[in-house]
């Protein structure tokens, strides 16, 4: 349930791609605030701003103008290394290929971000066995990416986006069988655009039939 305090809060914020020749603007004006304990998706046409807009939250990309407060920190005065830490240990990737490491088993795959943590062995092995466990694939877990499905691949990559407890665990940058990326915090759901088609919750209510109520 959505607690009331910010988490996310973006205001007139805009992203110009330059070359020598075109300007591309990717963003015009985008208002944004998320609070914790919501569940948000950000839906529209391929080509309008969906992906660029994930990179830039995620703190992979800056935006040409605007503000963007995370978590009641200024993004604009943080630097590389901070970005970076903040990246480690309070938001959670799932990539659209997933980006399993080829040649790591899936402990490995799930553990490898928490090695750039001063985080004991112990306490990493309970984090990865525990995100293992949250999504089925813990009697997999001396396995290869090679040797799993696509869905099995798909959950991995969900485990090691929360093995570190982040603040918004799960942050999805992949793309549904409509094409569609999502970004997710935890807790209720909201859809942008108002599609109740998201399928990302649609799985969730499978998963947990108590909330096939909240959806209306």
């Amino acid at each position: 349930m959505a607690s009331g305090q910010t988490l996310i809060n973006l205001e007139n914020v805009t992203k110009i791609f330059y070359t020598d020749e075109v300007e591309t603007h990717a963003l015009s004006g985008i208002h944004l605030d998320i609070k914790k304990g919501e569940y948000v998706a950000i839906a529209g046409p391929s080509g309008c701003g969906k992906s660029t807009l994930l990179s830039i939250i995620g703190l992979l990309d800056s935006p040409t103008d605007g503000s963007y407060v995370l978590n009641s920190r200024a993004v604009q005065g943080l630097d590389f290394s901070d970005r970076a830490r903040i990246r480690n240990q309070e938001i959670g990737f799932i990539f659209q290929s997933f980006n399993l490491i080829g040649d790591l088993t899936v402990y490995e795959n799930v553990e490898l971000p928490l090695t750039y943590r001063s985080m004991s062995s112990p306490e990493r092995k309970k984090r990865v066995q525990e995100a293992l466990e949250k999504v089925g694939m813990a009697h997999r877990m001396r396995h290869y990416p090679s040797q799993l499905s696509g869905g099995q691949q798909q959950r991995v990559a969900v485990a090691r986006a929360l093995r570190g407890s982040p603040s918004k665990p799960g942050f999805p940058q992949r793309r549904s069988r409509h094409g569609t990326p999502a970004i997710v915090a935890p807790g209720r759901r909201h859809h942008l655009h108002g599609d109740a088609r998201c399928p990302l919750c649609q799985a969730r209510r499978a998963q947990h039939p108590s909330l096939r109520r909240q959806s209306g």
